[in-house]
């Protein structure tokens, strides 16, 4: 059990340090007109840190 544990910490451990960040950009653009039957008065985004919405890891 020690060993079968061992190895899946090895292999969780090589898949982080050999995946990729990578950064997406997105184009700002608005929505078409909709008939909708609501009204956005306010958007507030509180993060602290405003560089991106998030990340993805791509690799092993």
């Amino acid at each position: 059990m020690k060993s079968t544990f061992t190895a899946l910490l090895l292999l969780f451990t090589f898949s982080i340090v050999f995946s990729q960040s990578r950064t997406l950009s997105f184009k700002n653009q608005s929505l078409e007109s909709l008939d909708r039957q609501f009204y956005i008065a306010e958007v507030i985004d509180s993060r602290p840190n405003k560089q991106a919405v998030g990340e993805v890891q791509a690799g092993l």
